[in-house]
């Protein structure tokens, strides 16, 4: 009887441990800043290759942002025009004021 808790006992801690660390390890290679204390020195290369990569996601995040707002204002500004044209008026620009198709 106290053999079989034992043992049992023994494969349970076991599993449980195994399963921990490998959620652990998962983390750890997810989210690496979150264990530099633990991690120890870190290769400066590889910093600068992180902080370059950190760099290049912000500033695709930003052009996509000022892609969506021109894409936002186009389609704004042509379905102004669209409704211009059919009350006989001229298109307007991107600022706002109207275009003058007239060439000197």
């Amino acid at each position: 009887m106290f053999w079989d808790f034992l043992f049992y006992g023994i494969i349970a801690v076991g599993a449980i441990l195994f399963v921990s660390l490998t959620i652990y390890r998962i983390d750890w290679a997810r989210h690496p800043e979150k264990y530099k204390d633990i991690a120890g020195d870190e290769d400066p290369q590889k910093a600068e290759y992180r902080k370059k990569k950190e760099a290049d996601k912000k500033a695709a995040a930003q052009k996509a942002k000022e892609k969506e707002k021109q894409l936002k204002r186009q389609k704004r500004v042509d379905k102004l025009n669209h409704y211009r044209a059919i009350n006989g008026k001229g298109p307007v620009g991107m600022d706002g004021k109207p275009i003058d198709k007239k060439k000197k």
